[in-house]
């Protein structure tokens, strides 16, 4: 079961990473003319707002974070729910 989890994780990778959900920093000039250089991986990219590179999050990432947010919740709510229920 752990083997198929970890295989069906492979591919899903490999999938989204030939779909491009991640986006490269744009170029992006300072006041003075100059071009600055904005770095970008998978987790965040910058983009070009007011003449400076602003930070972005990539979606990929940014998905990951909420889902592992929106389960924990849920287990939070469930043991709450659970001790009010059947604790002592």
């Amino acid at each position: 079961m752990l083997r198929r989890l970890f295989i069906f994780l492979i591919f899903c990778t490999i999938f989204v990473q030939s779909l491009e959900f991640f986006k490269e920093s744009e170029a992006c000039m300072s006041e003075s003319g100059e071009e600055l250089n904005c770095p970008s991986n998978w987790i965040y990219y910058f983009e070009c707002c007011a003449k400076e590179c602003c930070l972005r999050t990539q979606i990929v990432p940014a998905v990951i974070i909420g889902v592992i947010a929106l389960i924990m919740t849920i287990c939070c709510i469930l043991s709450s729910i659970a001790y009010c229920c059947f604790g002592d």
